[in-house]
């Protein structure tokens, strides 16, 4: 029972914080499922990814400085297209961002995001300065509802199902993500998409 004014307003706005995660781990779990039957269609258009890059970081970079992340583009391209959705392939780098975030274990995180390309593939690596992940769990990070820290329960902090989103839409994309941990230390995201017009 909430017996004064200020108990029963955090009641309230707790009440309140569990019903936002509820409905944002819905929403979430209604695009798996379309993704995961082919149901979400992708309205890919061909983009110059170096310029793609370069605007994204610049839409978000004051943003998570604000959060505690620093992003650093230490290496891009130019004149190399790739065929995107470019909302949803924002909604992966975004997951990547949102896991550093809440899962870096520094002071000040730093993000440093490189794009190169080869004869036939761009590939986009992002690197934070968090802990890493033990090797054994590398491959079940975009699988969904799998959380590395198992004293990870707090919905607030995440739902489990963003890097499984992220590896669906890689897929429709027909490209490919994988996780590494750094040499430097810290966790190394790759996002590999096949170069538009190619083999």
């Amino acid at each position: 029972m909430a017996s004064t004014p200020e108990k029963l307003s955090h009641y309230l706005d707790t009440i309140k914080s569990k019903a936002i995660d509820m409905d944002n781990i819905i929403n979430q779990l209604f695009l798996f499922s379309k993704l995961d039957i082919g149901e979400f269609p992708m309205q890919t258009e061909e983009v110059d990814i170096g310029k793609w890059l370069d605007g994204y970081i610049d839409a978000v970079l004051e943003e998570y400085g604000h959060r505690g992340l620093q992003i650093n583009l230490v290496e891009n391209i130019t004149s190399v297209a790739v065929d995107v959705d470019s909302v949803q392939f924002r909604n992966v780098l975004t997951n990547i961002m949102e896991n550093s975030v809440k899962y870096g274990n520094k002071e000040q995180g730093i993000m440093r995001i490189a794009c190169r390309s080869d004869n036939s593939n761009v590939v986009i690596t992002l690197s934070d300065n968090g802990s890493g992940v033990p090797e054994e769990m590398l491959e079940k990070l975009f699988e969904i509802f799998f959380r590395g820290d198992k004293a990870r329960t707090n919905t607030s902090r995440g739902s489990g199902l963003g890097l499984a989103i992220s590896a669906k839409i890689m897929e429709l994309l027909n490209g490919t993500i994988k996780a590494v941990n750094s040499p430097e230390g810290g966790l190394s995201v790759m996002l590999t998409l096949p170069i538009a017009g190619g083999e």
